[in-house]
């Protein structure tokens, strides 16, 4: 089942709100831990400046429209590497959700409220 809808008048869906907050929780959860990484590793931090500023221009934002970011692979490789050592699974926790009877057959627990 489709669980989206489309925008009326135009050809983008709307995403539900679960997936879009999740969405943006691991995006400020990537860019936080980017920050912390590139504050320890200075030298890195400025080589993204140098490359942003080489992409942009002095006053310009790297943005989609323009075909800023592929051309942008420090950014790239920084936000990969963050990525990989803080991901944003990490805080998800596992449990059982049910027993074994002694029939061998799997039980679901009744939720606590």
């Amino acid at each position: 089942m489709d669980c989206r809808r489309r925008r009326p008048g135009t050809d983008s869906y709307l995403v539900p709100a679960p997936f879009s907050s999740a969405a943006r929780a691991v995006q400020l959860l990537c860019l936080v831990w980017a920050t912390v990484a590139l504050a320890m590793h200075p030298e890195w931090q400025d080589h993204a400046r140098r490359e942003v500023v080489a992409v942009c221009g002095r006053r310009g934002l790297p943005t989609k429209d323009h075909g800023h970011l592929p051309k942008l692979k420090t950014l790239g490789m920084i936000v990969n590497e963050t990525l990989r050592l803080y991901p944003p699974a990490v805080a998800m926790v596992r449990r059982r959700s049910g027993t074994w009877s002694s029939e061998g057959a799997w039980c679901r627990r009744a939720r606590r409220s």
